[in-house]
């Protein structure tokens, strides 16, 4: 039961984290939002249907204390989705694909999707004020760099969380155990 409920709680937390304590200490062109990480790192681990509902369920709770209702939970939501349907992990058994290490196309595809958002957000800049500001590059850049170390290093966590290593002894297979009567 409490491996069920500790991504959500963990997802909760980020977003506490990222509305209550950093913005108190930095808020600059660095900051970038800790449960988008997490909810990647869940849709990578968990598949489609958690990284959705992880991603609704943080969402709704950024759109709930901020504002603008649809706006963040769809970005969160859509994020864990594509994330899921292009890099399904819960299928590779092996460590290899195509000669291109597991770590590596897990850092590729976050680094992708957090460049969409990137550019969605560079392309809602210009819409708003008819100008492309060149260093908003570097900072964007930045940005999406420790997004994807974040969700990487999140990943054999929640990799641990939704598939537990299963030992020889819970694979069906028992023993016969020894009763002794008194």
């Amino acid at each position: 039961m409490f491996r069920r409920l500790l991504p959500a709680l963990i997802v909760i937390l980020a977003f506490f984290l990222d509305t209550a304590f950093i913005p108190v200490f930095y808020y600059g062109e660095l900051t970038f939002p800790l449960s988008l990480c997490l909810i990647v790192a869940v849709a990578l681990m968990g598949g489609l249907i958690r990284g959705a509902v992880y991603g609704a369920l943080c969402g709704v709770l950024f759109d709930a204390t901020v504002g603008g209702f649809p706006s963040v939970s769809l970005i969160f939501m859509l994020s864990a989705i594509l994330v899921a349907v292009l890099l399904n992990e819960r299928d590779v058994h092996t460590k290899h694909l195509n000669g291109i290490p597991l770590h590596l196309r897990r850092a590729a595809f976050c680094a992708l999707i957090f460049l969409i958002g990137e550019l969605a957000m560079l392309a809602f800049d210009y819409y708003s004020t008819a100008t492309i500001s060149v260093s908003t590059f570097k900072p964007a850049l930045i940005r999406i760099l420790m997004k994807t170390v974040v969700a990487v290093l999140a990943c054999p966590f929640f990799d641990r969380i939704f598939n537990p290593i299963r030992t020889s002894g819970s694979t069906g297979v028992r023993r016969r155990r020894e009763v002794k009567h008194f």
